[in-house]
């Protein structure tokens, strides 16, 4: 078992190149570990909408509980499917994907927070116990190894292990495990791309095979203070998908239209109406499309 990548075989980090704040935390939080920052993809530089319905990588049905999108997170969901890709060209069996933005919620290794780990560092016992409650698992697909909040509700399998409860543990796609079956999956299944990431990674809960560490080992930096005591106006959450202080032009991004069903759109979206997915209710943003004019 290889400690520098966390008992697996791969470990990436999903981060735009513009983030040096970012990647720099990474680095102090996984000094010494062998892992691979992905370059994300920029929703709001690299991409345009029609062009990818075009080609077929994003859907012109776009589904979401809340009815939101934006490019960002037309952005995120395509840097998702590019890691997952990335691992699939190494051969190996398992890999594990984080975004920028985790926070540690337990320590991994016996060694002081941000000390350098060496192959000969020792997990924690919360650690190493972990990987076997893991290493029992069979016929898994995903495993979260958090989620937005730090306890969520599902069915006990293992001490720190549960399957999640589906729709009911807060999202989240910054911290999670693939294996090489799941991933091809999963890329076959996002082909066009009509959920945000953390919604489609959700939707595998219905499935039977996905797994959740309960409570969460990573959670998002900005849900510390979205699901904690303080409060904060929502434009000081940093987010590469919404709210984003930090970006040279100081732009909120969902600013363009305010939609009266409740959620964030942009002016790509032509229409909304409810649906149902697997039980529960969803909003699909039908995007304008030339090829339907």
């Amino acid at each position: 078992m290889n400690n520098l990548k966390l008992g697996f075989d791969n470990v990436y980090v999903i981060s735009l190149p513009k983030r040096n704040d970012r990647r720099k935390r990474i680095e102090r939080i996984f000094n010494g570990l062998d892992y691979k920052f992905i370059d994300s993809v920029d929703g709001y530089k690299d991409i345009d909408v029609q062009t990818l319905i075009n080609e077929k990588e994003l859907s012109n049905e776009f589904k979401d509980p809340q009815g939101l999108i934006t490019k960002g997170i037309i952005g995120c969901a395509l840097s998702h499917k590019k890691a997952w890709k990335e691992f699939l060209n190494t051969g190996n069996e398992t890999a594990v994907f984080f975004e920028d933005d985790i926070k540690p919620t337990q320590p991994i290794f016996r060694i002081p927070p941000g000390d350098k780990v060496t192959k000969d560092t020792e997990y924690t016992k919360y650690y190493w116990n972990l990987l076997k409650e893991i290493s029992r698992l069979r016929n898994w697909s995903v495993i979260f190894l958090g989620k937005k909040m730090s306890e969520y509700p599902g069915e006990v399998v293992t001490k720190n292990i549960i399957k999640p409860t589906y729709g009911k543990s807060g999202w989240g796609a910054h911290s999670y495990v693939l294996n090489r079956d799941s991933a091809k999956r999963l890329v076959k299944e996002y082909s066009p791309i009509d959920f945000a990431a953390d919604v489609f990674l959700e939707n595998t809960i219905s499935d039977g095979n996905t797994y959740g560490v309960n409570p969460s080992l990573f959670r998002q930096e900005s849900d510390w203070i979205y699901y904690g005591k303080y409060k904060v106006n929502e434009k000081d959450i940093d987010s590469d998908t919404f709210n984003n202080t930090l970006d040279e032009k100081k732009r909120d991004p969902v600013t363009t239209m305010y939609a009266s069903f409740g959620g964030y759109v942009e002016d790509y979206v032509e229409s909304c109406e409810f649906t149902n997915f697997k039980g529960k209710p969803y909003l699909t943003l039908k995007l304008k499309d030339e090829n339907n004019e």
